[in-house]
């Protein structure tokens, strides 16, 4: 009976393991991972009836093909890490065979983590020129949902996931360092309509991901977005500078793209549609608008259009310029503001200006003064900035402004009326508003017979009669006119009576009725004063208005120039009213220079001062020196040394040697050269230059400098 029962014990085990024999081939993992292979190192995989071929070699075992005719829709493929033949050898799974799972529409997912695959498609890198279209990782696999990669995978080919229409999200591996080939358009996830998303597996060095977008890891290159992203705008992140080949081919809901300042290029294929027959290419790309925050025109498109014909691009403002013709201006003067680029979209700015009460700007940028003074005008772009929270680009230019004239008073400097015949006056013109007298007025008189009067309002009597002096501003609106006039009564002077002889006085008597001799009230006196006339660069003739007072005569004080205190210049008789003041501290007087002059009466002695007049004053600008030459056909270029102290300067022009000059600029105090054009008929041109100062809102000017030059 023992025997009988160690008998069906040894049957019993053998049966099992003959049992145990016959299911291993069909086996789909074993317990340790590895599978074993039958004579023709096939797997079969009795879970989902696909068959896997393997090609063994002393480096390991490469996938070679699949076969799932007899596999249900929706399978999963769950490679191992270690394949066994038949005579009991273990391989690593380290290698995926040309189109293994090319076109396998039932696979629904697909998990290689377990295998030690660093690379497909035969290169370790880009595997550009490897299998290629048609032949690599799982292109064409439309079921295809879902994906997990190996840590040890180092390169993602071209073409890897082409056409897998229902892969939702892709996770980059551990140790990937290439994505595509760097010289070609990647195709990677072309057509890969309903990825939301792509990862990067923790650890990686090459790579990082935002927001479901992949980008290198120093995040300046964008290497691929996902084309089911339900965005329909996209703002690629500042500090991006390089859009990777075909990083956008495909994407179906993106309309409008954002680029920002740092971008300098974008790859091939970036936002155009996949290629169907050989370079021909759909428009299965979504986008609309591409909006450049930077310099398009500096970004390097590459060569095989990065972008579908009917994509529109938006160029935003990245800087503004403002210019005029010149710093200053009289009256008003037009402004430009050109934005930068030239190919900037939205070129409108807004103006302003600034103090408001000196002037006013309209919306297309004339400046209209208001009174004198220094201004600032802005303008600012419309378009918006990257940051919302940055201010608009603009720019600025300062500029001094001057108002037109509206009104010219003539007044003498002692009030007179009347003067004797070969006496003189001096006229001063007070032209309103202040500021506006930029370019001088001019003395004239009606009857030059008469009398005659100077560039500086010196009129000189010559026969009786009556004479209108006129001065005549041309700074008003438009050139126009303004002027001034008075009257002048010039009176012969009377001849004195012979002395008659003394007689004897009479007793006095004393009158029946006496009465009171009647008298008129008299006329008020102008205000006494101290004014410069006959000015000069280095000397200045002062009036005063004389003291019955200054029994001692006048003491004449100099503050300016090398005098910086009141400075005692000379003392004059009481007889005298006025003195040529040529030194200052045994000093010439410097040109151009404002001096305040004070005129002291002296009252009982030379050491008691009495009543004290002042007044500012100035020599008059040096001569500039003046050089012409012709530039280029009819087009003359003057050229003067800038003087010290001067505000600006007057230039004048004229035809012939017998013509008047008349003024054709008033320059600014920066100035050095004029430039005039269109003098076709012009044989000879005769040009003038002088400086003026601008004191108590009066011009004094220098001495003319002449030249000419022949244009023909």
């Amino acid at each position: 009976m023992k025997d009988w029962k160690k008998y069906t014990k040894l049957l019993l085990t053998a049966a099992a393991a003959s049992v145990v024999m016959f299911a291993a081939p069909a086996t789909a993992r074993a317990m340790d991972g590895a599978v074993e292979l039958d004579d023709n190192n096939v797997w079969f995989d009795d879970s989902t009836g696909v068959e896997y071929t393997f090609a063994l070699s002393s480096s390991g075992a490469t996938l070679s093909s699949v076969n799932d005719e007899n596999a249900d829709e929706g399978y999963a493929v769950d490679l191992p890490a270690t394949v066994t033949d038949t005579e009991g050898n273990d391989y690593p799974v380290n290698g995926l065979g040309t189109g293994a799972f090319v076109n396998k529409t039932k696979i629904a997912s697909a998990d290689l983590s377990d295998t030690s695959i660093e690379y497909i498609a035969g290169r370790k890198t880009t595997a550009m020129n490897g299998y290629g279209v048609g032949k690599t990782g799982f292109e064409g696999c439309t079921s295809l949902g879902e994906i997990k990669l190996p840590d040890c995978l180092t390169a993602i080919p071209n073409y890897m996931f082409k056409d897998c229409i229902s892969l939702q999200t892709v996770k980059i591996p551990k140790d990937a360092k290439y994505l595509g080939n760097s010289m070609a358009h990647t195709r990677i996830f072309e057509n890969c309509d309903n990825l939301e998303s792509i990862t990067v597996a923790s650890g990686n060095t090459a790579f990082v991901a935002d927001d479901g977008v992949l980008y290198n890891k120093a995040k300046t290159t964008l290497c691929a977005y996902p084309n089911g992203k339900a965005a329909t705008t996209f703002r690629v992140p500042a500090g991006v500078t390089t859009i990777g080949n075909g990083a956008f081919q495909t994407a179906k809901n993106l309309t409008t793209v954002e680029f920002p300042e740092s971008l300098t290029s974008i790859g091939q294929y970036a936002f155009n549609g996949a290629v169907i027959q050989g370079t021909t290419l759909n428009e299965n790309n979504s986008l609309e608008t591409a909006v450049f925050y930077g310099d398009k025109s500096k970004v390097k498109l590459n060569q095989y259009k990065p972008f579908l014909d009917k994509v529109t691009f938006e160029q935003k403002v990245t800087g503004v310029t403002v210019s005029a013709d010149a710093d200053s201006c009289h009256g008003s003067i037009q402004l430009t503001a050109e934005v930068s680029p030239k190919t900037a979209t939205n070129k409108e700015v807004t103006w302003s200006v600034s103090p408001a009460d000196i002037a006013t700007i309209s919306e297309d940028g004339l400046l209209t003064v208001k009174k004198a003074g220094t201004v600032t005008v802005t303008a600012t772009s419309k378009d918006k900035r990257w940051n919302s929270a940055d201010p608009a680009y603009s720019d600025q230019k300062e500029i001094k402004v001057t108002p037109y004239a509206e009104k010219v008073t003539v007044s003498e400097q002692n009030g007179k009326t009347e003067v004797l015949q070969g006496g003189t006056l001096v006229f001063t013109a007070t032209v309103e508003p202040e500021g506006s007298n930029v370019k001088g007025v001019t003395w004239s008189v009606d009857k030059e017979s008469l009398a005659s009067i100077d560039e500086n309002g010196e009129f000189t009597a010559k026969e009786p009669g009556t004479v209108v002096v006129t001065a005549t501003s041309t700074d008003g609106k438009d050139n126009v006119a303004v002027t001034d006039t008075y009257t002048v009564k010039i009176t012969a002077p009377v001849k004195p009576d012979e002395p008659s002889k003394p007689t004897t006085p009479s007793e006095p008597t004393t009158p029946s009725n006496p009465t009171v001799p009647e008298t008129k009230p008299a006329e008020a006196s102008a205000k006494p004063q101290v004014t410069a006339y006959k000015v000069s660069a280095s000397q200045i003739r002062i009036t005063w208005t004389k003291d019955s007072a200054a029994k001692a005569g006048y003491r004449i004080y100099v503050k300016g120039g090398n005098a910086k205190k009141w400075t005692k210049a000379a003392d004059v008789k009481a007889s005298k009213k006025s003195y040529v003041l040529k030194k200052v501290n045994g000093k010439a007087l410097q040109s151009g220079t404002v001096y305040q002059v004070k005129v002291a009466s002296l009252t009982k002695n030379k050491k008691t001062e009495g009543r004290k007049l002042t007044a500012k004053i100035s020599t008059a600008p040096g001569k500039t020196g003046l050089a012409a030459k012709k530039v280029k056909k009819a087009t003359v270029q003057i050229k003067w040394k800038k003087v010290k102290g001067a505000s600006g300067y007057q230039i004048q022009m004229k035809t012939s040697k017998k013509a008047s000059y008349k003024t054709i600029k008033m320059a600014g105090k920066n100035a050095a050269s004029y430039k005039q054009g269109k003098l076709g008929k012009t044989k000879v041109a005769y040009y003038r230059v002088r400086a003026f100062k601008v004191v108590n809102g009066k011009q004094i000017y220098g001495s003319w400098s002449t030249a000419n030059v022949k244009l023909r």
